[in-house]
């Protein structure tokens, strides 16, 4: 690109230039030259690198929910990523999104929502989600999405329209739970998420379920 053509003889110039680098993660050279009226020249390099923006998403490793006979917490807050066990989710309860349990056919690894009516079922008595002050209604679904699309999910507009498209998480709970599904859940506060299933030991009430968390 020619930015000034004339005729000078000095022995330096101040230009003011705007350039654009190319919108893609990688490195480019850049070159500027200058010539005087007797065909004297001279040249400045530079490189440019566009670095991969920063996630903007929060990503929970090696989540491990007991089901409702499990010494290991049952239930998740996806705020901060923290388990709790069923006396401690009571008292914060405003913060629990999920819990997991295992049921009877269909029901099975579920995750379900503190407002699902089985996950009641599954978690009585004086800790259990019908004493509790605050019973958020999280929605889920059911996504096609393979353990590497759901690795490559790096930011909240990716997050948000695997969790959205082609529907909105509807459901109370997920059930029928297999490793390397990979769920949708919209919170209580209209935050979407992303839960993948590492592992389920012990087909019964008092295993455990592994699991990633993406969120917003």
């Amino acid at each position: 690109i020619t930015i000034l053509d004339s005729a000078f003889s000095m022995t330096s110039i101040l230009l003011d230039i705007t350039t654009f680098a190319y919108p893609t993660v990688g490195s480019e050279d850049f070159e500027c030259t200058v010539w005087d009226k007797n065909d004297m020249s001279t040249k400045i390099s530079f490189t440019v690198t566009t670095e991969p923006a920063a996630p903007d998403i929060t990503t929970y490793e090696d989540k491990i929910l007991g089901a409702q006979a499990s010494v290991t917490g049952s239930s998740f807050a996806s705020a901060d990523g923290t388990v709790y066990t069923l006396d401690q989710a009571k008292i914060n309860s405003d913060k629990i999104d999920f819990l997991y349990f295992y049921g009877d056919p269909p029901n099975k690894a579920t995750l379900a929502a503190p407002n699902d009516v089985d996950a009641a079922t599954a978690f009585p008595g004086p800790n259990g989600l019908s004493f509790w002050t605050v019973k958020n209604p999280t929605k889920f679904k059911t996504t096609t999405l393979s353990s590497t699309d759901f690795d490559a999910i790096q930011s909240s507009s990716q997050l948000v329209t695997a969790a959205t498209l082609p529907t909105q998480p509807t459901l109370t709970k997920a059930n029928d739970l297999s490793v390397g599904d990979v769920l949708a859940f919209k919170t209580a506060g209209s935050y979407f998420g992303l839960i993948r299933v590492d592992a389920i030991t012990g087909a019964n009430n008092a295993g455990t379920i592994q699991i990633t968390v993406k969120v917003q």
